[in-house]
């Protein structure tokens, strides 16, 4: 029974133990290389620093990591090794010295051996162990991420960081216990015998493919020797010089060291301490070929520590298995190593310096710095690094092989220092000539900077051509036919690292214009090339212009220019010379015009009302001698003018420019006091939505008079009213008293510049057309333009004026006028210079939305029908036939609105707001035949016939959805647009300043306020303006700018506004944007934008059309309908090929130009101004066309808001006799709608 049971023990143990065991031979693996490195314990606590040097060097080694910074540089010998890999390499640390010594007394473990052998008590094979085991100590050791302890008893994971600092760094920095105990009773080392005694300490069961043996000490005995004499004299002593000891250790180490061929590979100098490294080869794989250095080697000095080395011959019969890696030479002093040079790298570039007789020709070694100038013997070695490979390719061992030759002191050649100072200062001579000469060459290329002072005043000049040009202007005043400009500037170099040299300037003026000025230098004719003096490289002259009086019309605006060209001679010293024309030319263009006046004139052209302003700088900037234009209304004087004309005389004979107000037709207050009486004769309101439509010749105005047709543009009729006003202008003038004649105006006459007030969303067509209907008074020689919002940012500084010197702040401007709302954010910065106050004024952001009062009106008369009337295309048919009179009672309407403010109002202001009844009959009134689906009776029900009718009525109205849809939805949306504009989007707004009729309407302003205090929580209104002024400010602004421009510096340095075009896909149109809002242009004043298409636009009727996009939005939405108040149409390019890109410019003077490039690289290109028919009612929203386009062009601007279609047949022209229809603005082009390209 027992021995079953010790049998069943036996099996089960052996089922255990067997897993374990092949466990075990799976994973003892060879190691790949396995480093072995030991270190003297023996050394001197005062030298830690450098052992702590070298632990670093090594630990830095071996992660793969430049060592240099902690060796000396000269004498170390760095090898590039793949870093230690913790899978499949090892370290093993080990400490050697022997404890006592045997001075002065013997003791410690060295007197106990020479104890031993002394008395002989042992046999010499157990003292050769002894001493082997006294003398080296095992450590830690690192394999696979595991720090194993010298006695196998501890086991801890770790990264190779943490080995190096835990384990490692004590063998150097004096606190190993082998250390400690030496440095309590001295001790000795024999580092010659630590190779081969460290091999029986290396486990026999693991295998490496590679060892490397690193043995750090102050090697007494010498590195590069053979001479081991010193360690075996200290053997010879410790054993009591016991011949059969020291017979049996000198036996034992020669057959450890048999098997295997030491390598010298590395070597890592920290002062008098070294850390040396051998590689451990098996001598049966060290292939039998060797080398020898046949030639004979020289040593010449080439400058101060820097010496050349012959060339060497080198024979290497070396197999098929060997490759070199690399060939390099040391050159060691005393066993100092004074350099190491890698020669070259990879057996293709040394089989390059292989002769026919397996000889290795060595080139010449120049510049070796050898640390010092003066020399010892010096041994010169050259190692070849191998690495043999095995049949398959392999690599199986890397070997180094040496040859060495030792060159006597007295055959090394120093040069003579006295011809080497000298050969050393012509080389330095000719350096310096050659880079002199090199940097005179590089200098040759000059450039002119040139600053031109310019004229104190600047005219604005608005053209087709270039858009808005603003250029200094000479204004002529009789008898002072001279002119003198400064120009300075100073002569550079086009290139860095040059030499100016001797520089001479002439300048020469060319391409002189107009005829009748004369240009001079230094008041010295100049066709050809004149001196110039410069004094250090900068220059100064007069350009004197003189004019002719009896050649030039002073009276008419000239734009003159003047060339300057220049010319500069280089020389060097007068040699050399070369000569640069015709470099930076600079072209001086400015205006000269006769001297107009200190006067102008603010005009705001408004949608439904106009005012203008006057005045001259002869009052102070707190109180500028401005005045509004009024004029009479019965008893009372206003200065706001109906924006209306009423044709009621003959035409025939009589052209737009020979038309005079209220005596060919009627405008302002008589037109608007006549309006309802005169519906059956041409008349217009909002006549400022015109501009920039309706310009081709089959395409314009047509107005039929008693007797005749005339045929106009938006600019006519714009002009016709102008023309009013500057009637207007000229009879309040005429009726001031003296004195404030001299005031206000021109010495008593009219102003001859002008300044005019357009809206944010005004393209230049629209600019130019508004320029140009005040340009035909032909009294007006300079017209400037501003943006509305920036008229009434110059009025509120001229109302603050004082108040703040400096610092800046954010001004959002909300001007809700009659036809736009514009918007715009400033920022304002005051600079107090020369005791006065300038106003530095960047546009941070600007937005135009075509909504206005109009859309008020419009929201109105929807509300009024929406409570009973039948069907939308019936209600739109009767609004375009009663259109007059409903607009002019739904303004009434929006008057008593405003005029419901409590209970005890006058009944007057109330009108239909007082009671029920009242409303009900204006309602009943406005139906007139209209069927209806209810009764007004049934709509307000739900009102009392109370005295808080007004109110309740009021607010019903206010917050019907109607004005929600036309107008506030709008009013919201253009704050939160522009609030998420780049450079608004994270700034405070400081004030917000309201101008504009329109908001007074109720809930614009709180929800301007609403939507702007989430942005901004401490943004200030500011109520500035009394009722009027909010009015009056853009007119009064636009005439303060005008007399004070020269304080006021507009940078409109970005786009206010995107770009793009139109293109279709399938079933889907886009608009693709080109720039976006907040380009800022370029250093050409222009912004470019352009994408890559190929496209026929078969979708858009082969037409690519372009846009200006007020706001954000995608493609997609900015089509729709509701949103093309933020849309402008600029142009259409007519698609012939494949297009190739699409671009557009648009340039700091609100010039755009539209480009096609297609695939045959013929580009055509077209502004926003060459277009001439374009087409009101297809470019904005139905509301804003009513209250100023016809039945027919309202039925194409409703056919995309109803689906009802009506085929209706109607005459151009209409008679102004009593027998014929109404005319309400007929000027609609007669081409068949169904052919027109749409712009959307």
């Amino acid at each position: 029974m027992f021995y079953r049971c010790r049998l069943k023990i036996t099996v089960l143990l052996c089922l255990l133990v067997f897993p374990v065991l092949m466990f075990c031979a799976e994973v003892s693996k060879p190691f790949k290389r396995h480093f072995i490195i030991v270190v003297d314990q023996t050394l001197p606590t005062d030298r830690t620093k450098y052992m702590l040097a070298l632990n670093q060097a090594i630990n830095k080694w071996l992660q793969g990591e430049d060592p240099i910074p902690y060796l000396v540089q000269n004498s170390s010998v760095v090898p590039k090794i793949d870093s230690f890999d913790e899978n499949d390499d090892a370290i093993s640390l080990f400490a050697f010295g022997l404890v006592g010594s045997g001075m002065p007394s013997v003791h410690g473990e060295y007197g106990r051996i020479h104890a031993a052998c002394y008395k002989n008590r042992y046999s010499p094979k157990y003292m050769f162990d002894d001493i082997k085991c006294s003398l080296i100590h095992k450590r830690d050791r690192y394999r696979n991420g595991v720090i194993t302890s010298s006695s196998l008893t501890q086991v801890e994971k770790a990264d190779l960081v943490t080995f190096f600092n835990k384990s490692m760094r004590t063998l150097f920095d004096g606190t190993d216990p082998l250390h400690v105990a030496i440095k309590q009773n001295s001790g000795i080392t024999m580092s010659h015998f630590i190779y081969p005694l460290i091999m029986d300490f290396v486990p026999k069961n693991e295998t490496a493919n590679e060892y490397y043996l690193i043995v750090v000490s102050d090697f007494k005995s010498g590195l590069y020797s053979n001479n081991d004499q010193d360690d075996w004299n200290t053997l010879v002593s410790m054993t009591a010089g016991n011949k059969d000891v020291k017979a049996f250790f000198e036996h034992q180490i020669n057959v450890m060291r048999a098997p295997f061929v030491q390598a010298d590979f590395m070597h890592f100098q920290s002062q008098g301490l070294a850390a040396k490294g051998t590689r451990l080869i098996h001598k049966s794989v060290v292939m039998k070929s060797q080398l020898n250095l046949s030639s004979s080697l020289s040593l010449s000095q080439k400058k101060g520590n820097e010496f050349n080395l012959s060339k060497a011959i080198i024979s290497f019969s070396k197999d098929k298995a060997t490759t070199i890696d690399s060939i390099g030479v040391m050159l060691i002093e005393n066993n100092n190593v004074l350099c190491h040079r890698i020669i070259t790298r990879g057996d293709s570039e040394a089989e390059k310096l292989k002769t026919k007789h397996n000889e290795y020709e060595i080139p010449d070694q120049s510049s070796l710095n050898l640390t010092k100038s003066t020399l010892g013997d010096v041994m010169v070695k050259y190692v070849f690094y191998t690495m043999t490979h095995d049949d398959e390719g392999n690599n199986v061992l890397p070997v180094s092989l040496t040859s060495q030759q030792l060159i006597d002191k007295s055959n090394i050649t120093y040069i003579n220092e006295q011809l080497r100072k000298i050969m050393t200062i012509i080389g330095l001579v000719s350096i310096f000539i050659l880079v002199v000469a090199l940097m005179y060459w590089r200098g040759l290329k000059k450039k002119v900077e040139v600053q031109i002072s310019r004229f104190a005043q600047k005219y604005v000049n608005v053209t087709k051509d270039r858009g808005a040009v603003e250029l200094p202007c000479w204004f002529y005043v009789k008898g002072n036919n001279l002119n003198k400009i400064k120009v300075s500037g100073n002569v550079a170099t086009c290139r860095m690292f040059s030499i100016k040299g001797m520089r001479k300037l002439y300048v020469r003026l060319q391409d002189a214009k107009p005829k009748g000025f004369d240009y001079y230098i230094n008041a010295q004719a100049c066709k050809d090339f004149v001196p110039v003096r410069l004094k250090n490289g900068c220059f100064s002259f007069e350009l004197d212009i003189n004019i002719n009086p009896n050649i030039v019309d002073v009276a008419q605006l000239h734009a003159c220019s003047v060339t300057l060209d220049f010319k500069v001679i280089t020389s060097l010293f007068g040699f050399f010379e070369h000569s640069d024309i015709g470099i930076s030319p600079n072209v001086y263009e400015f205006y000269f015009i006769e001297d107009l006046g200190r006067g102008w004139v603010g005009f705001d052209p408004g949608t439904s009302g106009s005012c203008v302003a006057l005045g001259n700088p002869s009052g102070p900037l707190n109180n500028p001698n401005i005045t509004m234009v009024e004029v009479s209304r019965g008893q009372k004087k206003t200065n706001i003018i109906p924006s209306k004309i009423i044709f009621d005389k003959a035409l025939q004979g009589k052209t737009p420019m020979s038309m005079l107000p209220d005596t060919d037709y009627m405008y302002g207050i008589k037109a608007d006091v006549n309006w309802e009486a005169s519906r059956n004769l041409p008349h217009f309101q909002s006549i400022k939505k015109l501009l920039g439509y309706k310009k081709a010749a089959n395409d314009r105005i047509e107005v039929r008079g008693k007797d005749g047709v005339m045929e106009m543009t938006g600019v006519d009729l714009a002009h016709l009213l102008v023309k009013g006003l500057d009637r207007d202008l000229l009879e309040y003038i005429a009726n001031l008293p003296s004195l404030d004649k001299m005031r206000f105006t021109n010495d008593g006459k009219c102003p001859r510049r002008a300044v005019v007030a357009i809206p944010n969303n005004y393209t230049l067509p629209k600019i130019q057309d508004m320029i140009e209907s005040v340009s035909r008074l032909n009294h007006f020689k300079e017209i400037r333009f501003i943006y509305e919002a920036e008229g009434v940012l110059f009025n509120y500084l001229r109302k603050t004026f004082g108040e703040k010197h400096s610092g800046s702040e954010n001004i959002m401007v909300y001007d809700m006028g009659g036809a736009t709302i514009n918007l715009t954010v400033f920022r304002v910065k005051y600079i107090n210079k020369n005791s006065s106050i300038y106003y530095n004024i960047e546009t941070l952001g600007r937005i135009g939305y075509a909504v206005g009062g109009d859309n008020i009106d419009v929201a109105l008369m929807e509300r009024i029908f929406a409570m009973n009337s039948r069907t939308s295309y019936e209600k739109h048919e009767y609004e375009k036939k009663h259109k007059t009179e409903l607009l002019k009672k739904m303004y009434q309407l929006k008057l008593n609105i405003l005029n419901v403010v409590d209970k005890q109002a006058d009944p007057g202001l109330l009108g239909v707001l007082y009671d029920k009844e009242s409303f009900m009959k204006f309602a009943h009134d406005q139906q007139g035949s209209l069927s209806v689906s209810n009764t007004i009776e049934d709509a307000l029900k739900k009102f009392s016939d109370s005295e808080n009718f007004a109110h309740d009525m009021r607010n019903d109205i206010i917050n019907s959805p109607e004005l929600e849809e036309y107008v506030y939805s709008k009013v919201k949306d253009a704050v939160s647009e522009i609030l998420k504009y780049p450079d608004v989007e994270n700034i405070a707004i400081n004030k917000i300043i309201f101008a504009g009729r329109s908001t007074i309407f109720p809930k614009i302003r709180d929800m301007v306020n609403d939507v702007l205090n989430k942005h901004s929580k401490n943004c200030k209104s500011v109520d500035i303006f009394n009722d009027e002024e909010i009015k009056t400010s853009v007119a009064y602004g636009a005439c303060w700018y005008g007399i004070y421009n020269g304080l006021v510096t507009l940078d409109n340095s970005r786009l206010s506004s995107a770009y793009g075009f139109k293109h279709t896909t399938g079933v889907e149109s886009d608009i693709n944007i080109l720039l976006n809002q907040n380009s800022v242009f370029g250093d050409d004043n222009m912004v470019h934008g352009g994408i890559d298409l190929q496209s026929l636009f078969d979708g858009d009727g082969q037409t690519v059309s372009f846009y200006q996009i007020m706001g954000s939005g995608t493609g997609k939405s900015l089509l729709a309908e509701s949103n093309r108040y933020k849309v402008n149409y600029l142009t259409g390019i007519p698609v012939t090929q494949c297009t190739k890109r699409i671009s557009i410019d648009v340039g700091r003077n609100n010039f755009v130009t539209c480009s096609v490039t297609f695939d045959t690289n013929m580009t055509e290109s077209r502004s926003d101004l060459d277009i001439q028919t374009r087409d009101i009612a297809e470019e904005n929203d139905w509301a804003y066309v009513f209250a100023t386009t016809d039945e027919d062009a309202g039925d194409v601007a409703q056919s995309e808001k109803y689906t009802a279609s009506k085929s209706q047949s109607q005459s151009k022209t209409v008679s102004g006799s009593n027998h014929t229809e109404p005319q309400y603005g007929k000027w609609y082009d007669n081409v068949d709608k169904s052919k027109k390209i749409r712009r959307f």
